[in-house]
Formats: C-alpha cells, structure tokens, sequence
C-alpha cells in the first residue's frame, strides 16, 4: 500500500512539473521536478498529432498527444502522457501551423 502511494505521489509530482506550450513558433516540452527539460519542435516541423483517449480519459477530460515531426528534432513521434483538454491541444498547434503555412503564401 505504501509503494502504490508512494508511486502516484512521483507520477503526479512528475505530471504538476510538466508543462506544455504551444506558440506561434514552436511547440514546447519543460520537465522536471528538481532540474529541468527544455525541448522545442518549430512549428514548421510538426506533420501531424493525434489524440488518443480511453473512456476512463475522456470522461477525466485528458489525454496522450503524439506529435509527428520531421528533422533532426528529438521530440519526434513522442507521446505525451496527461494532456488536459487534448483536443484543443491539438488544435492550438494545428493553428499554429496554418498561420506559418499562410504567412509563408502570402510573402510569396
């Protein structure tokens, strides 16, 4: 019992120290509890993410994102555990790209 509370105590602090970004030039992964993680993909990058969620998930309302990308990016074709809302994650980064993708048509 102790080693089961002891576990969800590490995989929840793991999970408060977490965080993940999306601006209108990258998508970005910060971990640690004690040191940190800092790894970026640039949007233009990114190929594709998909949204995976059990029935248990989405009635929790979270999620696991995986994020394809191309390069020598070492975030590629990662899944990302415990995503809130991971649908408007999704989204965000969708976004993101069709604005680089319209900014870089609309100069040409």
């Amino acid at each position: 019992m102790v080693l089961a509370l002891l576990w969800l105590f590490v995989r929840y602090l793991r999970w408060i120290s977490t965080v993940y970004a999306v601006t209108t030039h990258r998508v970005i992964v910060q971990k640690g509890i004690l040191g940190r993680n800092f790894d970026e993909i640039p949007v233009t990058q990114v190929r594709g993410v998909d949204v995976h969620q059990s029935a248990g998930q989405r009635f929790l309302r979270y999620g696991t994102l995986t994020v394809s990308s191309e390069g020598g990016s070492k975030l590629g074709n990662e899944d990302w555990e415990g995503i809130p809302r991971p649908f408007q994650f999704q989204k965000r980064i969708e976004s993101a790209t069709e604005a680089i993708d319209s900014a870089g048509r609309a100069t040409r």
